[in-house]
């Protein structure tokens, strides 16, 4: 399930990558190659982290991303009702039947035309869920946020979830 920019993301490359493919093999084009490729880079880029935030959002995760990035000691995260022990399990069970499940649970940008291009999406995608995974897990250990039994919410540590997703 991609968000609604994904497919006019995905022509946009296409057509950029269209326009540069034939130019790389004439060096008086290099600088509008160069321009092309960081265009191209600036698409992938709002791509990926769009795809994320997407996915981070369909397991009630994206909105709570700034509490654990930024949790405190005055307020510890398991005595907040957006991450309580139960809210965060909810989640936490979605995210993992989301990365455990049907190959077309992550995106897979099939419509993109260089293979290159395509592959490199995918694993920005995985790493950036990876990392996402990452300060959750930290947050969720770290004892000043008060959670009474933190391995039983976070089962998996963040090298399992990157062996998971391939990276």
């Amino acid at each position: 399930m991609q968000n609604k920019e994904t497919p006019s993301k995905i022509f946009i490359i296409n057509c950029l990558c269209a326009i540069q493919q034939p130019l790389l093999r004439h060096d008086v084009a290099s600088e509008y190659v160069k321009k092309l490729g960081a265009m191209i880079d600036n698409h992938m880029r709002s791509l990926v982290e769009k795809e994320v935030t997407a996915i981070l959002a369909r397991c009630g995760l994206s909105d709570k991303m700034a509490l654990f990035q930024n949790s405190n000691v005055d307020s510890p995260l398991a005595k907040m009702e957006e991450t309580s022990p139960s809210s965060l399990s909810e989640c936490l069970k979605a995210f993992f039947g989301l990365i455990l499940g049907s190959e077309s649970s992550l995106p897979e940008f099939e419509q993109m035309q260089l293979p290159g291009l395509r592959s490199e999406a995918s694993v920005q995608v995985a790493r950036s869920l990876a990392d996402a995974y990452d300060v959750i897990y930290k947050a969720i250990l770290d004892p000043n946020n008060g959670y009474a039994d933190p391995k039983s919410l976070a089962r998996h540590p963040p090298d399992q979830i990157r062996t998971i997703l391939g990276i």
